[in-house]
Protein backbone atom coordinates (compact mmCIF):
# COMPACT_ATOMS: atom_id res chain seq x y z
CA UNK A 1 0.00 0.00 0.00
CA UNK A 2 2.83 2.13 1.05
CA UNK A 3 4.56 1.27 -2.17
CA UNK A 4 1.45 2.22 -4.48
CA UNK A 5 0.91 5.33 -2.64
CA UNK A 6 4.90 6.06 -3.26
CA UNK A 7 4.83 5.56 -6.71
CA UNK A 8 1.60 8.13 -7.19
CA UNK A 9 3.60 10.78 -5.10
CA UNK A 10 6.68 10.26 -7.35
CA UNK A 11 4.58 10.79 -10.40
CA UNK A 12 3.02 13.88 -8.58
CA UNK A 13 6.09 15.67 -7.79
CA UNK A 14 8.10 15.01 -11.43
CA UNK A 15 4.49 16.43 -12.77
CA UNK A 16 4.38 19.48 -10.72
CA UNK A 17 8.66 19.86 -12.06
CA UNK A 18 7.38 19.59 -15.31
CA UNK A 19 4.65 22.38 -14.96
CA UNK A 20 7.08 24.83 -13.75
CA UNK A 21 10.27 23.71 -15.93
CA UNK A 22 7.48 24.32 -18.83
CA UNK A 23 5.83 27.68 -17.67
CA UNK A 24 9.43 28.62 -17.34
CA UNK A 25 10.52 27.90 -21.06
CA UNK A 26 9.25 30.92 -22.46
CA UNK A 27 10.79 32.55 -25.45
CA UNK A 28 10.55 36.43 -27.59
CA UNK A 29 9.11 37.05 -31.26
CA UNK A 30 12.87 36.73 -32.08
CA UNK A 31 13.42 33.40 -30.42
CA UNK A 32 10.48 31.93 -32.36
CA UNK A 33 11.33 33.35 -35.47
CA UNK A 34 14.96 32.69 -35.41
CA UNK A 35 14.01 28.86 -34.33
CA UNK A 36 12.01 29.18 -37.46
CA UNK A 37 14.24 30.16 -39.60
CA UNK A 38 16.89 27.33 -37.85
CA UNK A 39 14.10 24.24 -38.61
CA UNK A 40 13.33 25.74 -42.46
CA UNK A 41 16.85 25.70 -43.43
CA UNK A 42 16.90 21.78 -42.07
CA UNK A 43 13.25 21.26 -43.45
CA UNK A 44 14.75 22.26 -46.85
CA UNK A 45 17.14 19.15 -46.75
CA UNK A 46 15.01 16.87 -45.03
CA UNK A 47 17.24 14.66 -43.32
CA UNK A 48 17.30 11.15 -42.87
CA UNK A 49 19.90 8.33 -42.21
CA UNK A 50 18.69 6.11 -44.94
CA UNK A 51 18.44 9.13 -47.12
CA UNK A 52 21.93 10.06 -46.35
CA UNK A 53 23.35 6.28 -46.34
CA UNK A 54 21.71 6.26 -49.64
CA UNK A 55 22.85 9.20 -51.28
CA UNK A 56 26.40 8.50 -49.85
CA UNK A 57 26.46 4.55 -51.76
CA UNK A 58 25.15 5.91 -55.59
CA UNK A 59 27.96 8.93 -55.19
CA UNK A 60 30.23 5.73 -54.50
CA UNK A 61 28.96 3.79 -57.43
CA UNK A 62 28.75 6.95 -60.11
CA UNK A 63 32.56 8.17 -59.08
CA UNK A 64 33.73 4.50 -59.39
CA UNK A 65 31.78 3.59 -62.99
CA UNK A 66 34.93 4.10 -64.86
CA UNK A 67 36.64 1.43 -63.11
CA UNK A 68 33.89 -0.66 -62.83
CA UNK A 69 33.14 -0.43 -66.30
CA UNK A 70 36.37 -1.43 -66.99
CA UNK A 71 36.47 -4.85 -65.08
CA UNK A 72 33.00 -5.83 -66.40
CA UNK A 73 34.63 -5.17 -69.84
CA UNK A 74 37.76 -7.01 -68.87
CA UNK A 75 35.76 -10.18 -67.56
CA UNK A 76 33.73 -10.34 -70.68
CA UNK A 77 36.93 -9.88 -73.05
CA UNK A 78 38.38 -13.06 -71.25
CA UNK A 79 35.82 -15.39 -70.74
CA UNK A 80 33.76 -14.32 -74.43
CA UNK A 81 35.55 -12.54 -77.07
CA UNK A 82 39.27 -12.27 -77.94
CA UNK A 83 40.37 -15.58 -75.35
CA UNK A 84 37.01 -17.40 -75.42
CA UNK A 85 38.25 -18.69 -72.28
CA UNK A 86 34.24 -20.27 -72.14
CA UNK A 87 34.61 -22.05 -75.60
CA UNK A 88 37.95 -23.63 -75.31
CA UNK A 89 36.44 -24.78 -72.17
CA UNK A 90 33.82 -26.06 -73.56
CA UNK A 91 35.60 -27.73 -76.36
CA UNK A 92 37.66 -29.88 -73.47
CA UNK A 93 34.13 -31.54 -72.23
CA UNK A 94 33.97 -34.05 -74.50
CA UNK A 95 37.58 -35.02 -73.31
CA UNK A 96 36.54 -34.79 -69.94
CA UNK A 97 34.26 -37.17 -70.20
CA UNK A 98 36.52 -39.98 -70.82
CA UNK A 99 37.21 -39.27 -66.89
CA UNK A 100 34.46 -39.96 -65.26
CA UNK A 101 36.23 -39.20 -61.71
CA UNK A 102 36.33 -35.78 -62.94
CA UNK A 103 33.77 -35.06 -65.31
CA UNK A 104 31.21 -33.91 -63.13
CA UNK A 105 33.47 -31.02 -61.20
CA UNK A 106 34.57 -30.02 -64.38
CA UNK A 107 30.99 -29.91 -65.90
CA UNK A 108 29.78 -28.10 -62.72
CA UNK A 109 32.43 -25.48 -63.28
CA UNK A 110 32.32 -25.03 -66.94
CA UNK A 111 27.85 -24.33 -66.18
CA UNK A 112 29.44 -21.65 -62.90
CA UNK A 113 31.32 -19.91 -65.17
CA UNK A 114 28.87 -19.79 -67.82
CA UNK A 115 26.33 -18.40 -65.77
CA UNK A 116 29.08 -15.68 -64.37
CA UNK A 117 29.66 -14.82 -67.79
CA UNK A 118 26.25 -14.13 -68.40
CA UNK A 119 25.59 -12.18 -64.86
CA UNK A 120 28.41 -10.01 -65.78
CA UNK A 121 26.97 -9.45 -69.06
CA UNK A 122 23.82 -8.28 -67.47
CA UNK A 123 25.46 -6.00 -64.65
CA UNK A 124 27.62 -4.07 -67.62
CA UNK A 125 24.48 -3.25 -70.14
CA UNK A 126 22.55 -1.76 -66.97
CA UNK A 127 25.54 0.31 -65.52
CA UNK A 128 25.39 3.63 -66.84
CA UNK A 129 26.47 6.74 -66.13
CA UNK A 130 23.76 9.78 -65.16
CA UNK A 131 25.43 13.04 -64.82
CA UNK A 132 22.66 15.04 -63.99
CA UNK A 133 22.23 12.97 -61.38
CA UNK A 134 24.95 12.67 -60.11
CA UNK A 135 24.89 16.57 -59.72
CA UNK A 136 21.56 16.39 -57.61
CA UNK A 137 23.56 13.96 -55.56
CA UNK A 138 26.24 15.87 -55.05
CA UNK A 139 24.56 18.97 -54.57
CA UNK A 140 22.98 17.02 -51.69
CA UNK A 141 25.77 15.81 -50.54
CA UNK A 142 26.91 19.15 -49.78
CA UNK A 143 23.69 20.42 -47.78
CA UNK A 144 24.27 17.30 -45.80
CA UNK A 145 28.10 18.54 -45.40
CA UNK A 146 26.83 22.23 -44.08
CA UNK A 147 24.40 21.09 -42.19
CA UNK A 148 26.63 18.31 -40.25
CA UNK A 149 29.38 20.49 -39.79
CA UNK A 150 27.04 23.06 -38.32
CA UNK A 151 25.64 21.02 -35.73
CA UNK A 152 28.63 18.42 -35.39
CA UNK A 153 26.93 14.88 -36.46
CA UNK A 154 24.43 13.43 -38.34
CA UNK A 155 22.83 12.30 -35.09
CA UNK A 156 22.87 15.85 -33.72
CA UNK A 157 21.34 17.43 -36.78
CA UNK A 158 18.05 15.02 -36.36
CA UNK A 159 17.97 15.72 -32.70
CA UNK A 160 18.20 19.63 -33.47
CA UNK A 161 15.64 18.98 -35.76
CA UNK A 162 13.29 17.91 -32.99
CA UNK A 163 14.39 20.00 -30.74
CA UNK A 164 13.44 22.80 -32.74
CA UNK A 165 9.90 21.38 -33.34
CA UNK A 166 9.35 20.89 -30.11
CA UNK A 167 10.14 24.52 -28.82
CA UNK A 168 8.14 26.00 -32.14
CA UNK A 169 5.30 23.53 -31.08
CA UNK A 170 5.56 24.66 -27.16
CA UNK A 171 5.24 28.36 -27.73
CA UNK A 172 2.53 28.25 -30.39
CA UNK A 173 0.43 25.74 -28.73
CA UNK A 174 1.26 26.90 -25.21
CA UNK A 175 -2.03 26.88 -23.45
CA UNK A 176 -3.10 24.00 -24.84
CA UNK A 177 0.07 21.98 -23.68
CA UNK A 178 0.00 23.62 -20.40
CA UNK A 179 -3.26 23.09 -19.92
CA UNK A 180 -2.53 18.72 -20.75
CA UNK A 181 -0.38 19.21 -18.13
CA UNK A 182 -2.46 20.44 -16.01
CA UNK A 183 -5.00 17.48 -16.04
CA UNK A 184 -2.45 15.13 -16.05
CA UNK A 185 -1.52 16.57 -12.58
CA UNK A 186 -4.95 16.44 -11.74
CA UNK A 187 -5.28 12.92 -12.59
CA UNK A 188 -3.05 12.11 -10.74
CA UNK A 189 -3.91 13.80 -7.68
CA UNK A 190 -6.69 12.56 -7.40
CA UNK A 191 -5.41 8.80 -7.37
CA UNK A 192 -2.56 10.15 -4.96
CA UNK A 193 -5.80 11.33 -2.76
CA UNK A 194 -7.60 8.44 -2.63
CA UNK A 195 -4.32 6.26 -1.86
CA UNK A 196 -3.49 8.96 0.66
CA UNK A 197 -7.00 8.34 2.36
CA UNK A 198 -6.65 4.31 2.41
CA UNK A 199 -3.24 4.42 3.48
CA UNK A 200 -4.80 6.82 6.51
CA UNK A 201 -7.14 4.64 6.79
CA UNK A 202 -5.53 1.30 7.16
CA UNK A 203 -3.01 2.94 9.57
CA UNK A 204 -5.80 3.65 11.94
CA UNK A 205 -7.35 0.99 11.86
CA UNK A 206 -3.10 -1.03 13.09
CA UNK A 207 -3.21 1.94 15.19
CA UNK A 208 -6.10 0.30 17.81
CA UNK A 209 -4.11 -2.70 17.84
CA UNK A 210 -0.75 -1.14 18.36
CA UNK A 211 -1.86 0.90 21.12
CA UNK A 212 -3.09 -2.36 22.88
CA UNK A 213 0.01 -4.14 22.47
CA UNK A 214 2.00 -1.13 23.72
CA UNK A 215 0.02 -1.00 26.72
CA UNK A 216 0.40 -4.91 27.39
CA UNK A 217 3.87 -3.95 27.29
CA UNK A 218 3.85 -1.21 29.61
CA UNK A 219 2.04 -2.78 32.09
CA UNK A 220 4.30 -5.84 32.43
CA UNK A 221 7.14 -3.12 33.06
CA UNK A 222 5.05 -2.22 36.15
CA UNK A 223 3.01 1.14 34.92
CA UNK A 224 -0.37 -0.36 35.39
CA UNK A 225 -2.54 2.14 34.80
CA UNK A 226 -0.89 3.18 30.90
CA UNK A 227 -2.73 4.52 28.37
CA UNK A 228 -1.43 4.73 24.99
CA UNK A 229 -2.87 6.67 22.33
CA UNK A 230 -1.87 6.85 18.87
CA UNK A 231 -3.72 10.23 17.20
CA UNK A 232 -3.61 11.53 13.91
CA UNK A 233 -4.15 14.83 12.29
CA UNK A 234 -3.92 15.71 8.29
CA UNK A 235 -0.59 17.09 6.69
CA UNK A 236 0.39 18.13 3.44
CA UNK A 237 1.45 15.37 1.16
CA UNK A 238 4.74 13.95 1.82
CA UNK A 239 6.72 10.66 0.97
CA UNK A 240 4.79 8.34 3.80
CA UNK A 241 1.51 9.71 3.14
CA UNK A 242 -0.73 12.58 4.65
CA UNK A 243 -0.66 11.51 8.31
CA UNK A 244 0.32 13.79 10.86
CA UNK A 245 1.52 10.87 13.59
CA UNK A 246 1.56 11.75 17.75
CA UNK A 247 2.48 9.22 20.16
CA UNK A 248 0.60 9.91 22.95
CA UNK A 249 0.35 8.49 26.83
CA UNK A 250 -0.93 8.69 30.39
CA UNK A 251 0.77 7.08 33.01
CA UNK A 252 -1.61 7.66 35.73
CA UNK A 253 -5.76 7.34 36.53
CA UNK A 254 -7.88 10.75 35.25
CA UNK A 255 -5.28 12.17 33.17
CA UNK A 256 -5.71 12.74 29.55
CA UNK A 257 -2.84 11.45 27.24
CA UNK A 258 -0.03 13.97 26.09
CA UNK A 259 3.34 13.88 24.38
CA UNK A 260 5.31 11.91 26.21
CA UNK A 261 7.94 14.69 26.83
CA UNK A 262 5.04 16.63 29.05
CA UNK A 263 3.74 13.33 31.55
CA UNK A 264 7.02 10.93 32.05
CA UNK A 265 9.66 11.43 33.99
CA UNK A 266 13.20 9.74 33.47
CA UNK A 267 12.43 6.34 34.99
CA UNK A 268 8.86 6.29 33.01
CA UNK A 269 9.89 7.69 29.65
CA UNK A 270 12.71 4.88 30.08
CA UNK A 271 10.17 2.07 30.70
CA UNK A 272 8.05 3.63 27.70
CA UNK A 273 10.47 3.63 24.93
CA UNK A 274 11.72 0.29 26.19
CA UNK A 275 7.81 -0.97 25.44
CA UNK A 276 7.66 0.10 22.32
CA UNK A 277 10.68 -0.40 21.24
CA UNK A 278 10.04 -4.01 22.05
CA UNK A 279 6.67 -4.14 19.75
CA UNK A 280 8.38 -2.18 17.09
CA UNK A 281 11.71 -4.72 16.80
CA UNK A 282 9.34 -7.63 16.57
CA UNK A 283 6.73 -6.30 13.81
CA UNK A 284 9.95 -4.71 11.51
CA UNK A 285 11.79 -8.35 12.21
CA UNK A 286 14.63 -6.72 13.62
CA UNK A 287 17.27 -9.52 14.75
CA UNK A 288 19.51 -7.06 16.94
CA UNK A 289 18.34 -4.99 19.70
CA UNK A 290 20.43 -2.51 20.93
CA UNK A 291 19.81 -0.62 24.56
CA UNK A 292 21.99 2.49 25.15
CA UNK A 293 20.66 3.50 29.18
CA UNK A 294 17.18 3.15 27.97
CA UNK A 295 17.12 2.05 31.99
CA UNK A 296 18.25 5.04 32.80
CA UNK A 297 16.02 6.69 36.42
CA UNK A 298 14.79 3.70 37.21
CA UNK A 299 15.93 1.04 40.08
CA UNK A 300 14.68 -1.53 42.87
CA UNK A 301 11.86 -4.21 41.65
CA UNK A 302 11.33 -2.06 38.48
CA UNK A 303 14.81 -2.13 37.48
CA UNK A 304 14.77 -6.28 37.35
CA UNK A 305 11.29 -6.06 35.64
CA UNK A 306 13.41 -4.12 33.05
CA UNK A 307 16.02 -7.19 33.02
CA UNK A 308 13.21 -9.18 32.87
CA UNK A 309 12.01 -7.74 29.80
CA UNK A 310 15.52 -7.73 27.93
CA UNK A 311 15.78 -11.36 28.79
CA UNK A 312 12.57 -12.11 27.59
CA UNK A 313 13.35 -10.30 24.07
CA UNK A 314 16.61 -11.73 23.99
CA UNK A 315 14.86 -15.63 23.38
CA UNK A 316 13.88 -14.53 19.88
CA UNK A 317 16.48 -11.67 19.26
CA UNK A 318 20.29 -10.64 20.29
CA UNK A 319 20.26 -8.03 22.66
CA UNK A 320 22.43 -5.64 24.10
CA UNK A 321 22.09 -3.13 26.71
CA UNK A 322 24.74 -1.02 27.54
CA UNK A 323 23.47 -0.24 31.40
CA UNK A 324 24.53 1.18 34.94
CA UNK A 325 21.87 -0.81 36.65
CA UNK A 326 23.38 -3.79 38.59
CA UNK A 327 19.83 -5.39 38.32
CA UNK A 328 20.24 -5.52 34.84
CA UNK A 329 23.62 -6.20 34.39
CA UNK A 330 22.80 -9.43 36.68
CA UNK A 331 19.89 -11.07 34.31
CA UNK A 332 22.43 -11.00 30.96
CA UNK A 333 23.53 -13.85 29.76
CA UNK A 334 27.03 -12.35 28.84
CA UNK A 335 28.45 -9.08 30.75
CA UNK A 336 31.30 -6.92 29.71
CA UNK A 337 33.12 -4.34 31.15
CA UNK A 338 33.58 -1.21 29.08
CA UNK A 339 36.26 1.84 30.40
CA UNK A 340 38.64 4.36 29.31
CA UNK A 341 42.07 4.60 29.79
CA UNK A 342 44.30 7.72 28.94
CA UNK A 343 47.61 7.08 27.01
CA UNK A 344 49.58 9.73 26.81
CA UNK A 345 47.23 12.03 24.09
CA UNK A 346 44.55 10.29 23.82
CA UNK A 347 42.27 8.24 25.26
CA UNK A 348 41.38 4.59 24.57
CA UNK A 349 38.33 2.46 25.28
CA UNK A 350 38.39 -0.78 26.18
CA UNK A 351 36.27 -3.58 26.93
CA UNK A 352 36.41 -7.33 27.95
CA UNK A 353 34.33 -9.87 29.29
CA UNK A 354 34.33 -10.59 33.08
CA UNK A 355 32.90 -13.83 34.79
CA UNK A 356 32.71 -15.80 37.88
CA UNK A 357 34.10 -13.61 40.67
CA UNK A 358 35.17 -10.70 38.46
CA UNK A 359 31.58 -10.23 37.04
CA UNK A 360 30.28 -10.28 40.86
CA UNK A 361 32.84 -7.87 42.02
CA UNK A 362 31.67 -5.38 38.90
CA UNK A 363 28.23 -6.13 40.18
CA UNK A 364 29.56 -4.97 43.45
CA UNK A 365 31.09 -1.69 42.33
CA UNK A 366 27.38 -0.89 40.15
CA UNK A 367 25.79 -1.14 43.19
CA UNK A 368 27.80 0.74 45.93
CA UNK A 369 30.79 2.33 44.20
CA UNK A 370 33.19 -0.33 46.40
CA UNK A 371 34.07 -3.86 46.63
CA UNK A 372 33.98 -5.66 50.43
CA UNK A 373 32.60 -8.52 52.13
CA UNK A 374 28.89 -6.70 52.51
CA UNK A 375 28.74 -5.62 48.67
CA UNK A 376 30.06 -9.09 47.32
CA UNK A 377 27.38 -10.49 49.16
CA UNK A 378 24.55 -8.51 47.83
CA UNK A 379 26.18 -9.18 44.50
CA UNK A 380 25.71 -12.42 44.65
CA UNK A 381 22.59 -12.33 45.66
CA UNK A 382 21.57 -9.47 42.79
CA UNK A 383 23.43 -11.71 40.39
CA UNK A 384 21.36 -14.99 41.45
CA UNK A 385 18.22 -13.14 41.01
CA UNK A 386 18.74 -12.26 37.21
CA UNK A 387 19.91 -15.72 36.75
CA UNK A 388 16.87 -16.94 37.59
CA UNK A 389 14.56 -15.13 35.08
Amino acid sequence: LLNSYQSLYSQYKAKLKEIEAFKSRKYDEDELEFAKFLLRDIENLDPSVSDYDEIDTRLKELENYESIKSNYTMIEHVLTDENNVLGSLYELMDAFKQIPDLYERFSDAYYQLEDISFEVSKLSSELYFDEFEYNQLNERMSEYTKLIRKYGSLDNLLIKKRELEDQINNVEHYQDLLDDLVNERDLIFTSLQMKADELSQFRREKALELENLIEKELRELMLENAVFRIDFSRTEFNQYGQDEVLFKVSLNKGIEPDLLSKVASGGELSRVMLGMKVIFSDIQGISTLIFDEIDSGVSGRVAFRIGEKMKDISKNAQVISITHLPAVAACADHHFLISKVDDKNKTITQIHRVEDTERIEQIAMMMTGSVNEETIKAAKNTLEQGQKI
